[in-house]
């Protein structure tokens, strides 16, 4: 869908004049009458196409000296709201195309009941502008839209084309400056004759089924294109060189292709006014070119090497040997992917590069080869988002993270990191979510922690603490949009606080594999929006837990294995209907529901 303020432009090209004064023609207002015939209309947004002036209906212009209609915007007003109340439905009346002074026309996030692109579109020879995204077309992209030849704006996106081509004619719209085919499950090739179109600005091919060999190189001849993104197109082959000349361009997006272990143009370095350049997940192989590093404008670099939690690497994975030369010299840089990308470098390297990025605000470096010491200053007062997880520091965690107190977003987890946690580890209230587990921490939890009032998820699993769980208890009062807490496979001893009912907003409790004594309040368990209690591996006793599992019916999953639990399974558990997992397994359950294994209720 355009953004309005191209849309905004477009209307300002246009050669006429908009009037709501002058009454319309008697033949367009039957013509729009027999349209409005065809809708179905339940949220009476065309209540207004009643009275005699046609100018002043709702969605319509006129021209101020003609009296002819030449716009009809009824787009779904509250599309962009993701509410569909107020979307017309039905099919599009053929009198629609007698009104032959119409330029503007926007049907989008309506629905047409999966009908055909009307071929009859093409009797609209003066149209500018036309938008039919996700307004639930089917059919092809008829080859008579290619004879309107005074479109300079075509949005044919979210559609279901259900594998069909982008026909030729398409290539015959040479005023076209936008041009959007994204999400609109096209296949077969992708027109070379597309680079003939050298007036286009914006071109989108994104997330369709092309399955081609390669990327024309006569795109290349756009030398007017800002905007080029063919991200999930199912293309492959070698990127052309050539698109390193096309110096308009700003954004430039090829993500989740198929490139095959082929190499990164060092020509793209030539783009010295993009600030958007999205290669992740593309399969690219090799060295990633150290002429990156001349697109001083970038804003925006992903160069993900394979998806998150993918447990077969790439062939021919990507290397940067020569990160620290070139990544300094992105001080545009607001966020950095470079995920799985293997750097093999050490850490105070790396760290020397990225403290020039004075404006970076998401770093992402998971899996990157990274290893010795964490850099001791770095001097990142923008950072937001940062994951480092993945890598192999072997050392303490570092303490300029207190001057930092944009963060939002910390994942540090499977980094190899020793000692305890820094008193003064973290500085500001901004925190979402911290990931610090599959590490080799130790000692107490700070008391610091209770300083992120925003902190939705902990967790600190798969450590060696020792801290008496009761201490924790105490500083949850500053944990109040707590929602996730994972403490498993820890040390911690102690019982289980009743402070934890503080926490009104978690829904998922992880306390298994520790050394914690006591049995659960039934209150912890009856925390409102509590959906995963997991305490399995501890020595907790419930000898008297029939008489209060009622209780906790929100309750999707009870781990309590190994738990030292007494007693019958109780008959009614069969009935709480939100309970799918109950784990007793291994305890000392007796009588005729006596299980070794998990229990599931649905």
């Amino acid at each position: 869908m355009a953004p309005v303020s191209f849309c905004m432009a477009v209307m300002i090209m246009l050669p006429f004049h908009f009037s709501f004064a002058n009454a319309c023609r008697d033949d367009e207002r039957s013509y729009l009458l027999d349209f409005k015939s065809g809708l179905k209309d339940s949220s009476g947004r065309l209540s207004s196409w009643q009275h005699f002036n046609c100018c002043r209906w709702e969605g319509l212009m006129c021209d101020s000296h003609s009296g002819h209609v030449v716009s009809l915007d009824l787009k779904n007003p509250s599309y962009n709201l993701h509410e569909f109340q107020s979307r017309l439905s039905g099919k599009i009346h053929p009198s629609l195309f007698k009104l032959q002074h119409l330029q503007y026309l926007d049907l989008s996030a309506n629905f047409f009941e999966g009908t055909a692109l009307p071929p009859q579109l093409a009797k609209l020879q003066r149209l500018i502008f036309l938008n039919l995204t996700d307004a639930h077309f089917g059919g092809e992209i008829p080859l008579e839209l290619g004879n309107v030849t005074t479109l300079r704006h075509l949005d044919l996106s979210r559609k279901d084309f259900n594998g069909a081509a982008i026909p030729l004619h398409l290539a015959k719209l040479h005023t076209l400056t936008f041009l959007s085919l994204a999400y609109a499950r096209l296949g077969g090739e992708i027109p070379p004759e597309l680079g003939n179109v050298t007036t286009l600005r914006h071109l989108d091919l994104s997330h369709n089924e092309f399955n081609v060999a390669a990327i024309p190189w006569q795109l290349a001849k756009l030398q007017s294109l800002t905007f080029l993104s063919l991200a999930y197109a199912q293309v492959g082959g070698e990127v052309s060189p050539e698109l390193g000349n096309i110096s308009t361009l700003r954004y430039l997006d090829l993500s989740m292709n198929l490139f095959n272990g082929t190499v990164i143009p060092p020509q793209l370095g030539k783009l010295q006014r993009l600030t958007f350049l999205d290669l992740g997940d593309a399969e690219f192989g090799g060295e990633i070119p150290q002429e990156l590093g001349n697109i001083t404008t970038l804003r925006h670099l992903d160069l993900l090497a394979y998806p998150f939690g993918g447990e077969i690497p790439l062939a021919h994975p990507l290397e940067s040997r020569r990160f620290a030369g070139w990544i300094k010299d992105l001080r545009s840089l607001e966020y950095l992917v470079m995920t799985s990308v293997n750097l093999s470098m050490a850490s105070e390297d790396w760290g020397n590069a990225l403290s020039t990025l004075s404006n970076i605000r998401e770093i992402y470096l998971y899996g990157c080869g990274l290893s010795g010491t964490l850099p001791s200053v770095l001097n990142l007062t923008h950072l937001s988002h940062l994951d480092l997880s993945g890598n192999s520091f072997y050392s303490s965690l570092p303490v300029w993270f207190q001057n930092v107190s944009s963060l939002v977003y910390v994942d540090l987890s499977y980094c190899d990191f020793n000692g305890s946690i820094p008193l003064n580890f973290l500085h500001g209230s901004s925190l979402r979510k911290l990931d610090l587990s599959y590490n080799h921490l130790r000692g107490v939890i700070p008391q610091s922690i209770a300083n992120f009032s925003m902190l939705e998820t902990l967790d600190l699993s798969y450590n060696n603490f020792t801290d008496d769980l009761q201490l924790f208890g105490s500083i949850v009062d500053g944990l109040s949009s707590l929602r996730r807490l994972y403490l498993n496979n820890n040390q911690l001893s102690g019982t289980i606080p009743d402070t934890i009912t503080k926490l009104v907003r978690l829904e998922t409790l992880s306390l298994s594999s520790n050394n914690l004594t006591g049995s659960i309040s039934p209150s912890v368990l009856d925390i409102a929006h509590l959906k995963e209690v997991d305490v399995s591996e501890n020595q907790v006793t419930l000898s008297v837990y029939s008489s209060w599992i009622p209780q906790f019916v929100q309750i999707g999953y009870l781990g309590l294995r190994s738990c030292n639990l007494q007693g019958e399974i109780p008959a009614f558990l069969s009935t709480q209907y939100s309970l799918a997992v109950l784990d007793l397994s291994d305890n000392n359950i007796v009588g005729s529901s006596q299980s070794s294994s998990s229990q599931s209720f649905t």
